[in-house]
């Protein structure tokens, strides 16, 4: 079946309010052409506001957190009591200024830049998970822009594309075939590209061979250098100490890619499976510190991120029963975060436990929900409002959003159902401990 041409078929998305491209077609284009129709497309401009309303990344970026004390924020002045009737309008009122406030930070040239890729994937992914009619028809809308936009820089992989610009491509053009197009020749440019590199190459380690290490060098706090090479102790650039990279954050990185590359039908140096074997080196999830500790924060965004890779981000129910530790090491750290203050962090332990069934009338959800509501900044953000780093400011404010959602969960599955024996099997083996 032949695609539609996509000037129509973005008309019929809009109009219709479909997700789903239809394939029928009187005749035959190639991408390019379409691309060149759909880029040159007036129906959307990118630096319009949207008057109606309906991933990656996908992990965050963890420079600094400040405590709770030096936050600079600009809430909004209101008391909530308790999460009831009323607060439907309350709650879907927050995320519409929320992702307005993301929508925003898109439109810069040099975010846009910076972060296109990520912008397209969560837009996408919030406009085909989200119960709320209204609020998914506005996700759709912003994905779409967003996915214009970015097709316009991404016509061709650049011959001499590292590593990193591969996963870049892989993560934007995913999410972009969540939008119904596709781009095969574009994709087994891709392939043919990324055999050229090793997993260490693009996940900092080898998980065919080797637990997540210790030694991966995060990046240089003084100049800002990414690429000092594994066991450095001095950055290249400055010649100042190197801080680590925890096991944790190594891990979850590594998660997140193979699990896009495996969606989206390229090996980014190693399958999902080969990284998820590595969960039980990471526990009991015993993290010290405070809400405010690397190690606490990295442990905590290893599990919701190991839920968002096992249920494909909000899309599937999980099962607790495969996941007992996980789930209770995050309904313990969300008072943590609460009593950090840490919006980001709130957020993406309340969407992981709603995946497992929990809802408003779970008092944890409650206490988050409660939180969220009445710490929203003026501008529709969430965090510090003096933060220079947008990606913090929109990523806390995307978590948010994502923690104040109610999702069309589907049935109990997994992303990966190959993986399910071994789940069940960790599953056994931890109960046993604990008994």
């Amino acid at each position: 079946m032949l695609r539609k041409p996509i000037s129509f078929l973005l008309t019929a998305l809009i109009s219709a309010g479909a997700f789903h491209i239809s394939q029928a077609a009187s005749s035959k284009k190639t991408f390019t052409q379409i691309r060149e129709e759909f880029t040159q497309a007036t129906l959307f401009r990118f630096g319009e506001s949207f008057s109606k309303a309906r991933a990656l990344p996908v992990k965050p970026k963890i420079t600094q957190r400040h405590p709770a004390s030096e936050w600079q924020v600009e809430e909004q002045s209101r008391s909530i009591e308790r999460v009831d009737g009323f607060a439907d309008a309350e709650r879907e009122g927050a995320i519409e200024r929320g992702m307005r406030f993301v929508y925003r930070t898109a439109r810069s040239p040099a975010n846009f830049a910076d972060y296109g890729s990520d912008y397209v994937w969560w837009f996408a992914a919030i406009s085909n998970t989200v119960r709320d009619e209204r609020l998914r028809q506005m996700a759709r809308d912003m994905a779409i822009a967003c996915a214009r936009r970015w097709l316009l820089t991404h016509r061709a992989l650049p011959k001499d594309a590292d590593a990193d610009t591969i996963i870049d491509f892989v993560s934007g053009l995913d999410a972009i075939e969540s939008l119904g197009l596709r781009d095969d020749q574009l994709k087994e440019e891709i392939r043919r590209a990324a055999l050229r590199f090793t997993a260490r190459d693009f996940l900092s380690f080898d998980p065919k061979g080797e637990p997540p290490p210790a030694d991966v060098p995060d990046e240089c706090k003084y100049d800002g250098a990414n690429d000092n090479p594994r066991g450095a102790k001095f950055c290249h650039v400055c010649k100042r100490r190197l801080a680590m990279r925890t096991r944790y954050d190594v891990w979850y990185d590594a998660l997140v890619t193979t699990h896009m590359g495996d969606h989206y039908g390229i090996t980014l140096g190693a399958h999902y499976a080969d990284v998820l074997r590595w969960l039980p080196a990471l526990a009991p999830y015993r993290a010290k510190g405070r809400g405010t500790d690397v190690e606490f924060i990295d442990a905590v965004y290893s599990i919701t991120h190991l839920v968002y890779t096992l249920n494909d981000f909000w899309t599937y129910r999980l099962d607790t029963q495969l996941l007992p530790q996980e789930h209770e090491f995050l309904k313990a750290s969300l008072p943590k975060a609460l009593a950090a203050r840490d919006a980001d962090m709130i957020g993406e332990i309340m969407d992981s436990l709603k995946s497992f069934g929990l809802d408003d009338s779970d008092p944890l959800i409650n206490k988050g929900t409660l939180f969220l509501l009445a710490h929203q900044n003026r501008d529709g953000s969430w965090g510090d409002v003096h933060n220079n780093d947008v990606y913090e400011r929109y990523h806390a404010t995307e978590t948010a959003i994502n923690g104040l959602c109610e999702y069309t969960l589907r049935d109990e599955r997994l992303s990966f159902p190959e993986v399910e024996p071994m789940l069940k099997r960790w599953a056994r083996e931890s109960t046993s401990l604990r008994n």
